[in-house]
């Protein structure tokens, strides 16, 4: 009897673990030389919403500890591929202030060397070869 009644204990919190775990979301990009900053919000009253953050598989040692923090990228060339996880609780996101500011996400453009418009369509001419990364 004992042990179900430990067993079943155990299920217990393990499903409130589980109830309270983690989320996540990804950042892809291109590093532009810039750091990038995150909205912090509160998890609770005491404690805040984001839980590890990694760059490129490396977990940073970063005081999580605030309503803000700053993603230090320095250690990367500019243009090198990035990928920020944000790992946090479920109840609550942080945001990323400045998406665009360290981490573009690909463009490309092209040169339009004349168009032609009828009725129904638009059609264009493409010139040189365009330039950009997507």
């Amino acid at each position: 009897m004992k042990i179900l009644f430990s067993l079943i204990t155990l299920m217990s919190l393990s499903l409130c673990s589980f109830a309270q775990g983690n989320a996540s979301f990804t950042v892809n990009g291109v590093y532009q030389g810039k750091n990038i900053y995150v909205q912090n919000p509160f998890h609770d009253d005491s404690t805040f919403c984001t839980k590890e953050v990694w760059v490129n598989d490396i977990k940073l040692d970063i005081d999580l500890k605030k309503s803000a923090f700053e993603i230090d990228l320095t250690f990367l060339k500019v243009q090198d591929k990035v990928e920020i996880k944000i790992v946090h609780y479920n109840n609550c996101k942080p945001k990323i202030l400045n998406p665009s500011g360290g981490c573009k996400t690909g463009h490309f453009y092209f040169d339009i060397s004349g168009f032609t418009v009828d009725k129904d369509s638009l059609y264009w001419r493409l010139g040189e070869k365009g330039k950009g990364a997507l």
